[in-house]
């Protein structure tokens, strides 16, 4: 058999195509280890809440007003912070856009007088 010059004659010549094609018999008479299939993703969980405070009181429904009261407090200090946010992100947006109009004009200009050197040349 006539050997060619290249990679095949460069292992031949140093013997290790034999070691290579008995790594690969080896590899594929021997019995595959079995392979576990990787666990399944847990499910997302909920946020923990913090449990609720447990008030021992001798007028129960006074509690539960009491209770029910400081909610809708916590309730509308968020509301007043989310609207609060939202006007605060509505003065960016009009911030943005009269500087991208200004941009725009500025944009025109220049190339009206880029035109207008042109046109001199």
């Amino acid at each position: 058999m006539k050997m060619q010059h290249g990679f095949m004659h460069g292992f031949m010549s140093k013997g290790l195509l034999v070691s290579c094609l008995s790594l690969a018999c080896l590899c594929a008479c021997s019995d595959p280890e079995p392979v576990e299939p990787p666990p399944a993703p847990k499910p997302a969980a909920a946020p923990a809440q913090p449990p609720a405070p447990v008030i021992v009181n001798a007028e129960p429904e006074s509690d539960a007003v009491a209770l029910s009261e400081e909610s809708l407090d916590k309730v509308k200090a968020e509301q007043d912070e989310l609207a609060g946010r939202a006007a605060d992100l509505e003065e960016q947006v009009k911030d943005s856009e009269m500087l991208l109009a200004m941009k725009e004009k500025q944009i025109k200009e220049l190339e009206a007088q880029l035109k207008k050197n042109a046109a001199r040349k």
